[in-house]
């Protein structure tokens, strides 16, 4: 791709050598930071502690602008190690973390799952308002109807500034009060 454009690229987990070529480019990485490593073996099949992808961020940061995106209940439905991302984050502040929420998927492992919580996403994302001084975002991976009516105005009063592709009477309130 010519040089004149931006990238938004979403690697997985890979050794960052495999993206030296992009050195010095318009490159954004979105990195799923997970915090524990049960999770990281059931979802992914691999067998790397949460360290592991700490690393990984810190050493693409050095390069490109890193945006985590933290999948709240990655696990099945239940939140396992969100936190630990949070306070890694907060040592090591990203330009923006962009909130997922897991949602279960017809025709995989996880289609039996129920979604978080709606508190708990709250919870998560007042914790790193609190602990952050990034942008917060909360992505367009978020169970959909009446889930998310429930996340949308909370998780934007929690601090979440950007909401892709929200909940349409939330946009009307936001919009006509």
């Amino acid at each position: 791709l010519s040089e004149r454009f931006n990238l938004n690229l979403h690697i997985g987990f890979q050794d960052p050598v495999n993206l030296d070529f992009l050195e010095g480019r318009r490159v954004t990485i979105s990195l799923d930071l997970i915090g524990d490593r049960a999770t990281i073996k059931r979802v992914y099949g691999l067998d790397h502690p949460p360290e592991a992808y700490a690393e990984l961020y810190r050493s693409l940061s050095r390069k490109f602008r890193v945006i985590p995106h933290l999948t709240v209940g990655l696990n099945g439905g239940e939140v396992s190690g969100e936190e630990w991302v949070i306070d890694l984050l907060a040592h090591d502040p990203p330009p923006a973390l962009t909130f997922l929420v897991f949602r279960p998927t017809r025709g995989t492992p996880f289609e039996r799952c129920r979604a978080p919580e709606v508190d708990r996403v709250v919870d998560l994302i007042d914790r790193a308002c609190d602990l952050l001084s990034c942008d917060l975002h909360l992505g367009c991976m978020r169970p959909a109807g009446g889930y998310r009516a429930r996340l949308d105005p909370p998780a934007w009063l929690a601090g979440a500034r950007t909401v892709v592709m929200p909940e349409q009477r939330f946009v009307e309130t936001l919009l006509h009060g």
